[in-house]
């Protein structure tokens, strides 16, 4: 499965000029923030790949509370864990950056973060967990519009169905990397995806099309002098014609193949184009031609130690000896084979056994984490609990409130209005006593009236009646 071409990186020269230039800037800043960045990029610069020197790096971004450099740091961290194989710890980083980066809320920081995060789970073989990762990853990307690394998105997504033989999704996100990414600069890519496609069709037996893609691979390989794809592209050529019975087709791409291969001391990929070569001479009876071949390739795996190169030679080999009834010699080939088949599935067992005990170890601290969590959780339902409380405690203070101050509006206009009918009953009363002044007035007035009347009368009587005296007088006189 090819990858993305990864870029060329600056030459010593101009790593040391960088480096030179981070230290004088770092004799003269002040700033504990600046500080810790220019130390990153100093460590970086000078590939420190002591985890103890980056973890006080991010003790100290964390006491500065600055998430940006602890994005940048736990990013770091959990690439250097990823590198000696730890990928629990690997882990524990990467989803901390992924936490980080979400909290920045940078989508490139989260997308990439994302992506880590997926590889990790292919590594311990959750692919249902590793697709979502790169899924949720390239939504990202797709939004914010990087057209490259969405098309490298697609083609990590399009490797992993081809691992799992999930050829039709394979090849639909190959197709749509390819789509995206060809007429661009980025030829070797276009040359990886192209090879990537080859090999798909080649699995779906659409020969027809792994050749045209092979072919196209190698077309461009040569217009950008990409030896490897050269080679690799025309390995894949000889592959094909050799499935079709094709042999004096596969045999001439296996020997530009080879050529290449020796010309630039490429001895891995040298090994397996002799043993195919010795193949197709074993198909065609030329036994000694075949013999010369596969032997050259055995002989130059076992050197490089290649478990699978010395299994497929030794079967070209047995095959060979078979038919030439040297049945000695087939029977240490076929030994051979099957010792190297067992290594294979022994070195499986081992990677699987490998494999399983990061998932055990993984699900372990995933177990204590979410314990740590449902902790965390009670702790926080607690206060939530208790905030509730509070809350519902101030509102029934201040339904109370308002329920006293509504008896109270209630009570005032109550006084009001009694005060105001006492109001009125006071002007009544005060109305009504005027109005019994002004009557007794009245009586008082009539009664002086009369008084003066029976007065004014009186005197007219008594000026009409005599005195006592003369009335004594004339009685006096009478009574002579």
């Amino acid at each position: 499965m090819s990858s993305f071409v990864v870029k060329s990186q600056d030459n010593s020269d101009q790593v040391n000029a960088r480096i030179d230039s981070v230290r004088n800037l770092i004799s003269k800043t002040k700033s504990d923030t600046v500080l810790i960045d220019l130390q990153i990029q100093l460590a970086k610069l000078s590939s420190n790949q002591r985890i103890s020197f980056w973890d006080s790096l991010l003790a100290k971004a964390e006491n500065l509370q600055n998430i940006s450099l602890q994005s940048k740091l736990t990013d770091k961290i959990g690439l250097l864990y990823y590198q000696v194989s730890n990928f629990q710890k690997a882990m524990q980083y990467w989803v901390l950056n992924l936490k980080l980066s979400e909290r920045i809320g940078d989508p490139n920081e989260i997308s990439e973060s994302l992506n880590n995060v997926g590889y990790l789970y292919y590594c311990r073989g959750d692919i249902p967990k590793c697709l979502d990762y790169y899924h949720r990853s390239l939504k990202i990307k797709e939004k914010i519009g990087n057209r490259y690394s969405v098309a490298a998105s697609l083609n990590n997504i399009g490797a992993v169905y081809l691992q799992q033989q999930d050829l039709e999704n394979a090849l639909k996100y190959m197709l749509r990397c390819l789509e995206i990414i060809e007429g661009s600069n980025e030829k070797g890519n276009i040359v990886s995806v192209m090879l990537n496609l080859a090999s798909i069709y080649k699995e779906m037996g659409e020969y027809n099309k792994s050749l045209t893609y092979n072919y196209k691979s190698l077309k461009l390989s040569e217009e950008i002098n990409d030896v490897d794809g050269i080679a690799v592209s025309l390995n894949n050529l000889g592959t094909v014609y050799s499935y079709r019975g094709l042999n004096d087709s596969a045999m001439y791409f296996y020997k530009r193949g080879l050529e290449i291969r020796e010309k630039f001391n490429e001895k891995s990929g040298t090994a397996a184009l002799l043993d195919n070569i010795g193949m197709i001479y074993e198909e065609q009876n030329k036994l000694d031609l075949a013999y010369d071949y596969a032997k050259q390739g055995l002989d130059l795996a076992s050197e490089l130690g290649l478990t699978i190169q010395i299994r497929n030679s030794a079967r070209t080999l047995r095959k060979i000896f078979h038919k030439k009834k040297q049945y000695k010699e087939e029977l240490e080939m076929y030994e051979l084979e099957i010792k190297m088949r067992d290594s294979l599935d022994n070195e499986n067992n081992r990677r699987v056994s490998l494999r399983n005990q990061l998932k055990y170890e993984y699900e372990k601290q995933a177990a204590a984490d979410s314990v740590a969590h449902a902790k965390e959780s009670e702790v926080k339902n607690a206060e939530l609990a208790k905030q509730n409380s509070e809350i519902k405690a101030k509102k029934n203070q201040q339904y109370a409130l308002f329920g006293g101050m509504t008896l109270v509006l209630i009570f005032a206009g109550f006084m009001f209005n009694r005060f105001r009918v006492t109001q009125n009953q006071k002007r009544v009363i005060e109305h009504q006593k005027e109005i019994v002044e002004i009557q007794k007035q009245l009586v008082e007035e009539k009664q002086q009236e009369i008084l003066d009347s029976i007065h004014y009368a009186r005197r007219i009587q008594m000026a009409q009646i005599p005195s006592e005296k003369i009335v004594f007088n004339k009685l006096e006189k009478l009574r002579k």
